[in-house]
């Protein structure tokens, strides 16, 4: 008998109708209150509105396509040392996994407030000197380093 996954309906954001505006306010949640994050975030992204003159939302994207990751590594053991395999990602698992590390990129920022945190991550982002970005390059080359050692690659 095969089980299949449930797909549940994820609800668009009532200013943008974006599913991943959505995704990104949930991340911020704290205790359940949706309305609170829901807000920082906006009131982030007026700021925005406002010293680029462009559409946060579009920014929000492209900040998503810039940092998504293309393939991941898997380490398996081959006889007494680890191997880091290449496998390619699904468009979701990228952008899902670009998300989570923007999110974590903000949460690390030491500024003042959250809506400080998050208007600063996302105009660095766009001068392309932004935290995730360099996080990103630096784990790219040291897991692409290491898997040249053992060129062993699997696709789906």
């Amino acid at each position: 008998m095969k089980f299949t996954e449930k797909h549940t309906l994820i609800k668009m954001d009532s200013i943008f109708n974006s599913i991943w505006l959505n995704k990104f306010i949930n991340k911020f949640i704290k205790h359940g209150r949706k309305h609170i994050a829901e807000k920082i975030v906006l009131k982030s992204f007026n700021d925005i509105k406002y010293t680029l003159r462009k559409k946060p939302i579009l920014l929000l994207i492209s900040l998503l396509l810039k940092t998504r990751p293309v393939i991941s590594f898997v380490s398996k053991r081959k006889g007494k040392r680890f191997i880091d395999i290449p496998i390619p990602l699904k468009a979701k698992q990228q952008l899902l996994i670009s998300l989570k590390w923007i999110v974590l990129a903000i949460k690390i920022n030491q500024s003042i407030s959250l809506k400080k945190k998050i208007t600063n991550e996302l105009l660095t982002c766009v001068l392309n000197k932004g935290t995730r970005l360099k996080i990103r390059k630096n784990i790219f080359l040291k897991r692409i380093f290491n898997a040249r050692l053992n060129s062993r690659y699997r696709w789906k």
